[in-house]
């Protein structure tokens, strides 16, 4: 299965201030790891959360 016909079957789900904060901490946690792979997914997490909190802050400025 492709990732569109994933996306057209399922719901997109928001993510509650609590989920993000707890995201935000492992990838921070990551980050300090030292392992290279988890750096690079940490690395990845936060351009996501990034893309998040811009989405976030483009809706509250609409209302």
């Amino acid at each position: 299965m492709n990732l569109q016909s994933y996306l057209n079957q399922h719901e997109p789900q928001r993510l509650t201030g609590e989920e993000l904060t707890e995201i935000r901490k492992a990838t921070l946690e990551m980050l300090k790891s030292g392992n290279e792979t988890a750096v690079l997914v940490a690395i990845g997490m936060k351009k996501l959360l990034n893309h998040i909190d811009q989405i976030t802050l483009e809706g509250m400025r609409k209302k």
